[in-house]
């Protein structure tokens, strides 16, 4: 078995997009129409986990955040040139980068939705 895709819903298709292809690199593989709703299957490539946004055409209120989400993980080279990028961007972390006890650097940032996204960045913690 292996992860295929996770599926968030989306209440502006084209501010969502915008984040995930050009904040995050993903790359937009392939769409899919349905009668009331059009997924957006984005990856860093080809045959990767794919983040499916779903837009649903006659939705009209923003969506509710429950409990039981946390947040969706990005591994990444360098944190440092995100937060350079999301500056260019007019954009910051939710949450400064930090390092853990357990050899990672993280930070956290929101999507236009609200969605949480962790950026982790391994770290050489025995210097």
């Amino acid at each position: 078995m292996k992860l295929r895709h996770v599926m968030l819903r989306v209440y502006d298709i084209e501010k969502s997009l915008d984040f995930y292809q050009n904040v995050l690199g993903l790359k937009l593989i392939r769409t899919r129409d349905f009668k009331d709703a059009k997924l957006y299957y984005l990856a860093q490539k080809e045959g990767d986990p794919k983040l499916a946004l779903c837009y649903n055409f006659n939705h009209y209120e923003k969506y509710t955040h429950g409990t039981h989400f946390g947040y969706i993980g990005f591994e990444v080279d360098s944190i440092d040139k995100y937060e350079q990028k999301l500056s260019s961007l007019d954009l910051e972390f939710e949450r400064k980068p930090f390092v853990t006890e357990h050899g990672f650097k993280l930070a956290f940032l929101k999507d236009p939705d609200g969605h949480y996204v962790e950026l982790v960045e391994p770290v050489d913690t025995q210097s």
